[in-house]
């Protein structure tokens, strides 16, 4: 019988700490299990994980994931765009959007996300790309920014105010209150 005095659950692998001994213990793709010593093995050589990012499984602390985002900036008041999976889109201020969505990527979390600027008359149903749902009805006026984020056929979004302008007739950039 195995007294297991410390264990950690990682990616299903199980690390325990028997006699001060490191071991894993992990499941194969016919749900048997394998206990194997996590350093110093047999052969002398420490067992070989997969790792991510470069950095393995062994040892403590955190591993950390990181990715770039591309982020591509679209110009024209009524821009067509055709949305890339984990792109980010900037639209400037715009009177409609026609968007579609390219295929997800097979095995990743796809996430379709833009921004833009409500433009005079913005026609709100072009926000959304035909066959994705909305949380809520979007509700968004002249000046007002608003960023929109797509997973799995349903969308959210967050409007931010319109800045406040002391005067039209005022040069230089909008003062914003608050």
């Amino acid at each position: 019988m195995i007294k297991t005095v410390y264990y950690k659950v990682r990616h299903n692998i199980v690390e325990f700490i028997k006699d001060g001994t490191s071991w894993l213990r992990y499941k194969d793709n016919n749900n048997k299990f394998h206990y194997v010593k996590a350093y110093d093995s047999p052969d002398g050589d420490d067992i070989q994980l997969k790792t991510i990012n470069n950095e393995s499984l062994k040892g403590t602390g955190n591993i950390s994931i990181t990715t770039d985002v591309p982020v591509v900036a679209v110009a024209g008041t009524t821009p067509t765009q055709q949305l890339a999976p984990n792109t980010f889109y900037k639209f400037g201020t715009v009177t409609s959007l026609t968007l579609t969505q390219q295929q997800p990527v097979y095995g990743i979390v796809n996430i379709y996300a833009y921004s833009f600027t409500a433009g005079e008359n913005f026609d709100a149903t072009t926000a959304i790309p035909t066959g994705v749902t909305l949380d809520r009805e979007l509700e968004i006026e002249e000046g007002q920014f608003c960023e929109v984020s797509i997973q799995d056929g349903h969308a959210t979004y967050k409007v931010w105010p319109a800045p406040e302008v002391e005067s039209p007739d005022a040069p230089g950039e909008p003062v914003v209150d608050g």
